[in-house]
């Protein structure tokens, strides 16, 4: 029942997030328009259209894969945009270990392989997920989520960011700035947990502990092993008492 309401949640925000981040400009805006690509992807497909919802996930992967001959002429930033709209994206609440799920997804985009293999792609990855806006203010107000700030899209962003190949990647400023970022995140997500919810804030957390067991910070053998069972599980099953118990390990 719970993937199923996930499921429902998900399909409603995809893609409507509105971005007001300016160094995110450029390119073509998959979620303001409807549709499900533009020149730059393999088939181009209004989302929500009869042919888009006749399609497969399979076929629905395909024609939102990127021309490879668009891939080198894309900006970090414009690679950063695909990757986060990606259509399987924010299923990952959907699967029994939103981890592997993450990771299988990044074998399959060709968005993926092209930001890794860049001088500054995960760097821009990192500033996209510490610039994402939280106006609590009108999310109280309006229901509405400004610049990709959905709970669920930032769950997924951290997702990636916890992945083991995209950490492999981050110099120790990178994972200063990403730590420093997420208990920036965490703090808003505990502050508001009627919008933000249990499983929201827990997943910034194993972000933090995915940071802190690639830096080896200091726990103890059965400390590094909870923490390490926790991260490789993913954002899923999430209990008070486990959350507290992983912020207690962070925070001694």
């Amino acid at each position: 029942m719970k993937k199923i309401i996930f499921l429902l949640f998900a399909g409603v925000i995809l893609f409507s997030c509105n971005n007001k981040n300016d160094d995110f400009n450029g390119m073509p805006d998959t979620r303001t328009d409807g549709t499900a690509g533009t020149d730059i992807y393999v088939k181009s497909v209004k989302r929500g259209s009869a042919e888009w919802k006749a399609m497969s996930w399979e076929e629905k992967t395909r024609a939102s894969q990127i021309k490879e001959q668009a891939l080198p002429k894309l900006t970090d930033e414009q690679l950063v945009f695909a990757c986060v709209n990606y259509p399987e994206a924010l299923y990952f609440g959907t699967t029994d270990n939103a981890r592997d799920f993450i990771a299988s997804l990044i074998k399959k985009f060709n968005g993926f392989g092209e930001l890794m293999k860049r001088q500054y792609g995960v760097k821009t990855l990192i500033k996209f997920y510490k610039d994402l806006f939280f106006d609590v203010k009108r999310l109280q107000n309006t229901g509405e989520f400004d610049n990709f700030s959905s709970p669920i899209v930032i769950q997924y962003v951290e997702l990636l960011l916890s992945d083991p190949s995209m950490m492999n990647l981050m110099d120790a400023e990178d994972l200063k700035v990403l730590e420093d970022a997420a208990w920036d995140k965490y703090k808003t997500k505990r502050d508001n947990p009627d919008i933000y919810g249990l499983g929201n804030a827990r997943g910034t957390l194993l972000l933090i502990a995915a940071i802190h067991l690639k830096t080896g910070n200091g726990f103890n053998q059965k400390e590094r092993d909870y923490l390490t069972k926790a991260v490789d599980t993913g954002h899923f099953p999430y209990e008070r008492d486990d959350t507290e118990k992983i912020y207690s390990i962070l925070r001694k």
